[in-house]
């Protein structure tokens, strides 16, 4: 596949150019022409089921209000499955692809407890909680600011995109 990137992954600049968003479509016809021959060819195994999962997670102080401090809290759990989302006060809890087999949601049970325990930890060391919510019932209008967007290019190319779009229907 050409410029293969992972969901979620970080970009590395947040202004395209008209090339750029040629250079996507070719890009994704070809990824789509690509799944549809394979599917077409059967190339895809129904031996094998897997299954895993996201959770969204809320970093909260203790009166329950979005705590914008994701950035630290990431730094110090180092974890590859807590990842950033969109707001510096939202986490993203992920889980191992598991086989679809006898002990497979035990296994999904028992990693999700321990990454847990972990965030709960690191939230706690930094003054705030985790809460596994989603909509956050305190969430204030006022918390919803572009200094509250993580610092992430990707997430400033996206809201750049979306209010382009927005300027022009």
């Amino acid at each position: 596949m050409t410029g293969q990137k992972n969901m979620g992954q970080e970009v590395n600049k947040g202004v395209f150019s008209v090339n750029d968003f040629k250079a996507f479509r070719d890009n994704l016809r070809i990824e789509t022409d690509m799944l549809r021959n394979m599917l077409a060819r059967n190339e895809f195994s129904d031996d094998s089921k897997v299954t895993g999962f996201e959770l969204e997670g809320w970093l909260v102080d203790h009166n329950y209000y979005p705590t914008p401090i994701n950035e630290a809290f990431l730094q110090q759990i180092a974890d590859p499955l807590v990842v950033s989302e969109l707001s510096r006060f939202n986490i993203e809890l992920n889980g191992t692809p598991q086989a679809l087999k006898a002990n497979a949601l035990n296994a999904m049970q028992q990693e999700l407890e321990y990454t847990l325990r972990r965030c709960y930890k690191t939230a706690n060391e930094l003054g705030a909680s985790t809460l596994l919510i989603g909509t956050l019932p305190t969430l204030r209008n006022s918390d919803l600011t572009m200094a509250n967007m993580s610092p992430m290019k990707r997430y400033q190319a996206l809201n750049d995109q979306v209010l382009k779009v927005r300027n022009y229907a």
